[in-house]
């Protein structure tokens, strides 16, 4: 009946489970009304339930006691719930008086007391074998050091509850620390159940502790063959720990302080007897991190200054990616921040990505001072320039947030610095182009074309970032091509028509186009006179040459397209003047082979002609090359006119802007005039 309510606490639907409830509650079924009011109590003592209330789950539970059917479980969570906890121990009794076998009351009521060896001792007497409760003796020896009982409550577990191998495994390495540590020492007892926990941890979730209780147990065995053999076998990295979340599969925890202080201070003993200074510096380095550890995690600082020194001398030896990382850590715990930073580098510059090892740069660059941060600055500049090779996490952690916090301070010639000793590439992998392409924009003098060139790319990736179309329109305007900066304004204003800045520029650039425009116009007009024309050679003399061109109608065309093409020279409009000059030249070519009777010709020994029906191809249907060449067979054009008609050939294509920009032909005020030079040569050939 309470199964679906039961799921919907589970599912954290409070409202829903209560308004189940509550008609069962006030029911007449004085059994399903104790369970209802057991389990209002449970919905209202929820954390995070929105209508928690404590004194009404207290209510609801005291009531669910006073009734002809309590549950076991009100008495254990109303004593929770109990600020008295002397109060919550005689609820926790009454609970055992009306529920002997409900153990596991035991536990609070262990918790709870300040007499706890008289509550051990009456569990002792009702031989009470629940692992809950024996697991919080455990953790009660263990935390005052009363190693030696800690054996009798793990072998009762494992004699009385059979359980799983993981778990088993962490029960006898507490076992085994028991018999090394307790007032009446067995050693061979101890490296016995040591070694055998070793060959069951194939994964070391136990964290070298049963390598070191093993070690301690040899040393005080004098077997210092097995000594150096485990010892050598630990890592020197941070593995070694405490159990503060509880040891693998068992809710214990445990602090080796005492211990391990203990462990590493007769190995350092016994290898400076020896004057092993290798494992002598070893035992200091993993004894440091043991300490280091727990602020990886937990933010607890029990290591000293001498600890960082430690790690120093033995990262000066070798390089190791742990040692390094808690050095990082244990600088900026003690305010040094370039030291901080130089470790970091190193760091980096052997591969190690942040993600891989417990660092946050941003934690030095956010502390330092305005003198270290340009400090800073120097160094990474240096990394960059003497630097083969870096981690990932250089670019996309250190520069990223040393350029972010330049950036704040408006600091733009630092960022140029770092910014000229990197990629576009690496830029963009730091996520910095915004922020390198507006210090570049604040020297535009110097370096507008890579302004230009980052914010291109910025766009290309993001079409609608406003603030970079706006600044890329600034870079066009300041090389004087209003208008792309016009276009770039226009863009950022549509995409946010409320910003005063975008709106202004455009406006501001529109009427410099404006009076661009206006000026390039009063110019071409300023070109264009009589004088202008007689200088190209476009005289009457010129003109009346076309006027012997017998068929009127295509003579007056000639004519016609001769003055524009005239007028565009002079007003050095220089594609349209070209393409002209060709029309003209190609016009003139096919007309003149008409007029002497060739309306078809054969084209078989012009190279590379395509044609079909080369052998009788219409005149009409000829371009200019196969025009140039049925001239030069016919004699119509010296050959040096001949050849200058190639020469009108080639440029002519530009009329295709696709092919202007694939043949990269130049339009230029020079070729302009040398096209109509050819067009006058070749007139002076045709028109006689």
């Amino acid at each position: 009946m309470f199964e679906d309510v039961r799921e919907l606490i589970k599912e954290r639907k409070y409202e829903e489970a209560e308004e189940k409830l509550m008609p069962i509650y006030k029911s007449n079924d004085s059994e399903k009304s104790a369970i209802a009011c057991f389990l209002l109590g449970v919905i209202f003592s929820k954390w995070d339930n929105k209508k928690r209330n404590v004194k009404k789950s207290k209510d609801y539970f005291k009531e669910n006691i006073r009734r002809n059917y309590p549950q076991p479980r009100a008495y254990y969570h109303y004593a929770k719930l109990e600020d008295d906890k002397n109060v919550s121990i005689n609820y926790l009794r009454k609970g055992l008086e009306k529920f002997p076998n409900f153990f596991i009351l035991y536990d609070d009521i262990l918790s709870y007391s300040v007499d706890k060896e008289s509550v051990i001792s009456e569990i002792n007497e009702k031989d009470i074998t629940n692992i809950i409760v024996l697991e919080n003796i455990i953790r009660y020896y263990i935390k005052s050091s009363k190693w030696g009982e800690v054996k009798k409550y793990t072998s009762k577990i494992i004699e009385n509850n059979d359980p799983p191998s993981n778990e088993k495994m962490s029960y006898l390495l507490l076992e085994a620390f028991s018999y090394a540590f307790s007032e009446n020492p067995d050693y061979r007892k101890a490296q016995t159940i040591f070694a055998n926990v070793i060959t069951e941890d194939i994964d070391n979730k136990l964290s070298y502790s049963h390598y070191l209780g093993y070690i301690y147990s040899s040393l005080k065995l004098n077997e210092k063959e097995n000594v150096l053999k485990y010892f050598d076998r630990i890592p020197a990295n941070n593995s070694i720990c405490d159990f503060e979340d509880g040891m693998y599969y068992v809710n214990i925890y445990v602090d080796f302080l005492s211990i391990y202080k203990l462990i590493f201070d007769s190995l350092i003993d016994e290898f400076s007897k020896e004057k092993d200074n290798e494992r002598k510096s070893k035992a200091k380095v993993l004894y440091s991190l043991y300490l280091y550890n727990p602020s990886d995690v937990f933010d607890i600082c029990r290591y000293k200054r001498s600890d960082m020194i430690t790690l120093e001398k033995c990262l000066k030896k070798k390089f190791n990616p742990k040692v390094a990382s808690a050095l990082v850590n244990m600088y900026l715990h003690f305010g040094q921040y370039i030291e901080a930073y130089d470790t970091c580098l190193l760091l980096y510059s052997n591969g190690i990505n942040s993600s891989d090892i417990n660092i946050d740069i941003s934690s030095i660059i956010d502390e330092v001072d305005d003198k270290t941060l340009l400090l800073l600055v120097d160094k990474t500049i240096n990394f960059l320039e003497e630097s083969d090779f870096w981690s990932n996490s250089f670019l996309s952690d250190a520069v990223n947030g040393l350029v972010e916090k330049l950036f704040s301070q408006k600091l733009y010639n630092q960022i140029r610095k770092i910014a000229n000793n990197l990629s576009y590439e690496n830029i963009s992998e730091a996520n910095i182009d915004f922020e390198c392409a507006f210090s570049y924009g604040e020297n535009k003098e110097k370096y507008v074309d890579k302004v230009i060139d980052l914010y291109e790319r910025i766009i290309h990736t993001n079409p609608t970032d406003t603030a970079a179309l706006n600044n890329l329109g600034v870079a066009y305007a300041y090389k004087n091509n209003i208008e792309k900066a016009v276009d770039l304004y226009r863009k950022a204003h549509e995409l946010d028509p409320k910003n005063e800045l975008y709106k202004n520029n455009l406006r501001d650039n529109l009427n410099i186009l404006k009076k661009q425009r206006k000026e390039e116009i009063q110019k071409i007009a300023n070109d264009i006179s009589l004088n202008s024309l007689e200088e190209i050679g476009y005289t009457n003399d010129y003109i009346a040459k076309f006027k012997l061109i017998p068929d009127e109608k295509f003579r007056n065309i000639l004519i016609r397209d001769l003055k524009e093409c005239a007028i565009a020279v002079v007003a050095k409009q220089n594609k349209l003047a070209m393409i002209m000059c060709g029309s003209i030249i190609e016009a003139l070519i096919m007309q003149k082979i008409k007029e002497n009777g060739v309306s078809k010709y054969d084209l078989s020994d012009l190279p590379d002609c395509k044609a079909r029906n080369k052998s009788n191809y219409p005149v009409d249907n000829m371009g200019l090359n196969e025009l140039l060449f049925v001239a030069d067979k016919m004699a119509l054009l010296d050959k040096n006119n001949y050849h200058l008609g190639h020469f009108i050939r080639d440029y002519r294509n530009i009329v295709h802007p696709a092919k202007e920009i694939r043949e990269q032909q130049e339009i230029s005020d020079e070729n302009s005039l040398t096209m109509w030079a050819v067009l006058k040569r070749i007139t002076n050939d045709l028109l006689k």
